[in-house]
C-alpha cells in the first residue's frame, strides 16, 4: 500500500541506510567487507519492510497536526 504510493520516500530511507554503512566499510579490508555484505541485505530489507509503517505514522502526525477529521487511508 504506502510503497506503491511513496516509492520515492521509500527508496531515500533504503538509500540513506545503504549509504551509511558503506561509509562505515569504506574503512575495512576487501576481505573484512565481503563477511558483512549478507548482514547489511538483511539489515537493508528490514528498513525497506519498515517503511510502510514509518510512512503511515507519519501520514496520521500529519493529519492530526493539521486537525484533519478524516482517517488516512
Amino acid at each position: 500500500m504506502w510503497p506503491e504510493r511513496y516509492p520515492a520516500a521509500c527508496n531515500r530511507i533504503a538509500l540513506h541506510v545503504t549509504a551509511s554503512n558503506f561509509e562505515y566499510y569504506e574503512v575495512l579490508e576487501y576481505k573484512e567487507f565481503r563477511v558483512l555484505i549478507p548482514d547489511t541485505l538483511e539489515e537493508t530489507i528490514g528498513y525497506s519492510e519498515l517503511c510502510p509503517t514509518v510512512l503511515k505514522m507519519h501520514r496520521d502526525i500529519c493529519c492530526h497536526l493539521k486537525g484533519d477529521k478524516t482517517k488516512p487511508a
